[in-house]
């Protein structure tokens, strides 16, 4: 399920997790090193938001890329985002 999260979140910038929160994807800033007389490339950043906005559109991929039904895909996402919410390290990652 990793990967394809992964995957849609790549191509789509934008990633709403049920039960969690929201994924996202933004864009960092250029860098100038003058005394090295380089520019550092912007860096990709994935952040994360425990406002959670409700989207049908990654289940219809997960739904498209296992070769399953709808359901079946919300109930395989459903699943994995319990999975994380139980998780040991949540307190890690939720204040």
């Amino acid at each position: 399920m990793q990967h394809l999260i992964a995957s849609y979140l790549f191509q789509n910038k934008y990633c709403a997790l049920p039960g969690i929160g929201t994924l996202s994807l933004t864009a960092g800033k250029a860098a100038t090193d003058f005394l090295d007389k380089k520019i550092k490339a912007p860096l990709t950043v994935i952040t994360f938001s425990q406002t959670e906005n409700t989207t049908e559109a990654l289940p219809e991929y997960i739904a498209a890329k296992t070769n399953s039904d709808k359901y079946e895909a919300t109930e395989a996402l459903e699943h994995f985002c319990d999975g994380i919410k139980k998780s040991p390290l949540r307190g890690f990652f939720y204040a």
